[in-house]
């Protein structure tokens, strides 16, 4: 428990000085079926206290590298806290749900890409069934999760600094072979060494992940 404590106080900190000094960017539509479908469409879950549009250490990058991998590709910010509070992360599960349920519904030929950072992988986890147990504020059970038949809408998951690494777990089947995850080493969301810290959690803006798994994506829509 009080390694616990001590990541969410490390990462919020860390991330919300960072949110402090970023730049202003202009908010990203919530998530919402009521979009134009498109071929393929990238839900983005933010991570804690992340600033951008789509959150500036991973989802910007990743979305405008999809974006020039796959012409037409589309992208909604999910709308949900981002935040320490205990409501974050099953606020962002079920509003994770319901988007997927609402985009099948109003898009059924559309690819679904999901992309989760930090608390956004957390929350991606948590909405694919992922028992969260262990995890700061991991909901337990938690609130939703995707239906199976709709399983077949979600095209590629990508993943950065993924807490359920630290306990050992992942995406299941049908999504693990459709997942690519990244955890920077050191990295004290998703690496449990001992001598882990927060500075390589924000390394994935630079350190060519976001092209990887942009093509990653790409491969698979």
């Amino acid at each position: 428990m009080k390694n616990v404590r001590r990541l969410c106080s490390q990462l919020a900190g860390g991330l919300l000085a960072l949110s402090a000094v970023a730049l202003p960017a202009a908010a990203a539509a919530p998530a919402s079926a009521a979009d134009d479908c498109a071929e393929v469409h990238v839900i983005v879950v933010r991570g804690t206290g992340e600033p951008g549009t789509y959150g500036w250490i991973v989802g910007d990058g990743l979305v405008r590298k999809i974006r020039a991998q796959v012409p037409g590709a589309k992208a909604t910010a999910l709308d949900y806290p981002a935040s320490i509070g205990r409501d974050s992360v099953p606020a962002g599960i079920t509003e994770l749900v319901s988007t997927v349920r609402a985009r099948a519904a109003a898009c059924p030929d559309e690819e679904l890409v999901l992309s989760g950072y930090s608390q956004g992988a957390q929350v991606v986890n948590g909405a694919l069934g992922v028992d969260l147990a262990g995890t700061p504020n991991g909901p337990v059970p938690v609130p939703a999760v995707v239906p199976a038949e709709l399983s077949s809408h979600i095209a590629a998951i990508a993943l950065f600094g993924d807490p359920l690494r630290i306990v050992g777990r992942s995406v299941p089947e049908p999504y693990a072979s459709r997942t690519v995850s990244f955890c920077q080493p050191k990295d004290l969301v998703c690496d449990p060494a001992p001598d882990s810290r927060f500075l390589p959690h924000l390394a994935y803006l630079v350190n060519g992940d976001l092209g990887r798994a942009a093509r990653f994506v790409a491969d698979r829509v």
